[in-house]
């Protein structure tokens, strides 16, 4: 046991001398300069500027060319997705080409969000009790304008006065969120941040829908000053809950946004569009390099870029996750600290971690075992606290990085009994809640188990091959089942 303890204390020690010198650049891979053949990327007109910034910068640094082809409106709806060829589009430009291309990965994205001045007399009672999607689409539609009082249920009987970004994808999502034409929509038009702030220091109690890309401070990082989004009432129910809580800053909300707990019909995403994901070489240093080089041209074309999290968890798909060390998209700020701060917490660490698997016992399921412990009654079921149950069996525990851990319930595996074999899916696959996404055998006995969440599996757990019957033993623990990017977390959490 003291060599296994030297021997894991020696590997912390050289990640550290490993990681200290770590930097954005050296998270991307080595550029090959010897790449032979040209990368194509077709691309909608109102993002031919950006694709072109892109191929220029990447092609500078490569030795290798990017062709960038015009999509023209005629070619719309006949351009053909193939492997040969990347797409850059958005929802707004073309909608039906993005939801149908068998393969997205999303590049940027720019949220319309309602904003208030920070000198609005409601902002205290606003952060409370939020804006339900339904009254923010009836303060958006013509007719007789709706007053603070009838939001907030204070009395105030003056009218919200309404302001629109007069931007296309602005008034499209808008539009297509109130379910009006766009000349239907009441508020009054602004051009920019000026124009904004404008109106807010002459009439403070004013409101405006307008893109996030507009909203933030110079370093694309916060909101800039004297500006305070409107929380989103998910739910309906007049309060912000906890889980709606996610206008602190530019980060947490983006955050928000990806794992689904602001309305989908509000954003407006930026997509790179291929037949299947892309494979070649070529194709796939491409993509890297737009991910972890392109955002400051990004926010240069009124995209904000997502959040790190959602980038590893994009690169690690594109990747299969192979080369996690070229994964990592984080700035050079803190970063040594913060990894020799975890190696030393690691190396405390290790002689608990150690003595804890020196005194667990064997996941081995002896003979008898199971049978003995598989009388149902209230106290051998385990309940753990903070995980979600579907009425499928199975359980959920949203990570920090926004995927989702699934498994299954004791009450399950007591019914099964002794799981002998499990058939799993891929990662990569997508998944609809509801539809079956794993099978366990016992003995010849065949049970299908249905996914409490729709999304794309980013993992599934390799001990399962091995040892299948720690979902027996340890149904909350090693004995989880998948990590799944959720694609609607919000609205399917509401019933489970």
């Amino acid at each position: 046991m003291k060599k296994v303890i030297f021997l894991l204390t020696g590997a912390a020690i050289l990640m550290s001398f490993c990681f200290i010198g770590f930097s954005p650049e050296r998270a991307a891979p080595a550029q090959d300069n010897t790449r032979e053949g040209e990368i194509k990327i077709y691309s909608s007109p109102e993002l031919i500027d950006l694709a072109s910034g892109w191929a220029t910068q990447y092609s500078a640094k490569n030795m290798q060319n990017v062709q960038v082809l015009a999509l023209g409106s005629e070619d719309a709806g006949s351009i053909k997705v193939t492997k040969d060829n990347i797409i850059l589009a958005s929802d707004c430009d073309n909608h039906e080409l993005c939801k149908n291309a068998p393969w997205k990965m999303v590049i940027g994205r720019d949220p319309v969000a309602p904003v208030i001045s920070a000198s609005n007399p409601y902002i205290e009672l606003i952060g409370q009790s939020g804006f339900s999607p339904d009254e923010c689409a009836g303060i958006l539609a013509a007719g007789k304008p709706l007053t603070w009082g009838q939001i907030l249920e204070n009395g105030s009987a003056e009218e919200i006065e309404v302001y629109i970004e007069d931007k296309p994808s602005v008034l499209s999502i808008l539009s297509s969120f109130a379910g009006i034409e766009e000349n239907g929509l009441a508020a009054n038009r602004i051009n920019g941040r000026d124009e904004l702030n404008a109106l807010f220091a002459s009439n403070p109690e004013a409101i405006a829908f307008i893109s996030l890309s507009e909203l933030l401070s110079p370093d694309k990082e916060e909101l800039a000053a004297g500006l305070a989004l409107i929380p989103m009432d998910i739910n309906s129910n007049g309060k912000i809950d906890s889980f709606e809580n996610i206008y602190g800053t530019s980060q947490a909300f983006l955050r928000g946004v990806w794992i689904g707990k602001y309305p989908r019909a509000l954003v407006n995403n930026l997509y790179l569009l291929s037949e299947a994901q892309p494979s070649d070489e070529s194709q796939v240093a491409f993509i890297n390099f737009l991910a972890l080089n392109g955002r400051e041209m990004l926010a240069g074309s009124h995209f904000v870029s997502p959040v790190n999290a959602e980038l590893q968890s994009i690169l690690a798909r594109l990747h299969k996750a192979e080369k996690p060390e070229e994964l990592m998209v984080v700035g050079n700020n803190g970063l040594a600290f913060g990894i020799l701060l975890g190696v030393i917490l690691l190396a405390l660490l290790i002689p608990v971690i150690v003595g804890r698997i020196r005194n667990r016992p064997s996941r081995t399921i002896k003979n008898g075992q199971l049978k003995e412990n598989n009388v149902l009654t209230p106290d051998i079921l385990k309940k753990p606290g903070g995980i979600m149950f579907d009425r499928s069996h199975t359980w959920t525990f949203m990570e920090k990085d926004g995927n989702v851990r699934v498994g299954i319930d004791d009450f399950l595996q007591h019914i099964i009994g002794p799981v002998t074999r499990i058939t799993l899916l891929n990662p990569g696959d997508k998944v609809k809640k509801g539809e079956k996404i794993i099978i366990l055998s016992n003995k010849g006995k065949q049970v299908s188990i249905k996914s409490p969440v729709t999304g794309i599996i980013v993992d599934s757990n390799p001990a399962l091959k091995s040892d299948p019957a720690i979902i027996n033993t340890a149904p909350y623990s090693e004995g989880w089942i998948y990590v799944i990017e959720p694609a609607n977390w919000q609205a399917e959490t509401q019933i489970m």
